[in-house]
């Protein structure tokens, strides 16, 4: 199933149809929102497009300076998202109920379980992912900041068996 079809259940199958019976056309019922993956690899994409989908994953981070440097507006609350799998198959249909940006050693517990981890696995792991991605300019430091979203699962679509 490709984006486009994908939207198509899941825009009805997460009852934002509704809205525009109330306020008339909205965006949200129009509008393919953008697709992409979480993490670096196919495989890790398969699995935390899973996580998303059995709803273990409720929160994502990214680093601030990443969305300075490529001039990308910052996720904002009511935002739609499709997230893909390691094959680019549509896997959730997402909202952004909550953004906030605060310093790396700032996270909280609550955030690092919503990311499904403890916050000590969460501070280790973004740590190295941190010090993975310094462009020369942005070294590790516990002040830097970093953006939380947190994420509502709206519409699930089960993983495909692959022929192999």
């Amino acid at each position: 199933m490709d984006v486009n079809q994908f939207w198509e259940h899941a825009r009805v199958g997460a009852n934002l149809n509704p809205f525009q019976e109330w306020m008339g056309p909205q965006v949200w019922g129009t509008v393919t929102p953008p697709a992409w993956s979480f993490g670096e690899t196919p495989e890790e994409a398969d699995q935390l497009a899973e996580d998303i989908v059995t709803g273990r994953k409720t929160g994502t981070s990214s680093l601030l300076w990443q969305y300075e440097r490529d001039d990308i507006p910052l996720p904002e609350p009511s935002t739609l998202a499709i997230v893909l799998d390691g094959s680019d198959e549509p896997r959730a249909l997402i909202l952004t109920t909550k953004v906030r940006v605060v310093p790396f050693s700032a996270v909280d517990e609550q955030h690092a379980l919503a990311e499904s981890g403890s916050l000590g696995e969460w501070l280790r792991r973004h740590e190295a992912l941190a010090r993975a991605v310094d462009d020369g300019a942005h070294p590790f430091d516990p002040s830097m900041p970093f953006v939380l979203e947190t994420l509502e699962l709206l519409y699930p679509h089960p993983a495909q068996r692959r022929a192999g």
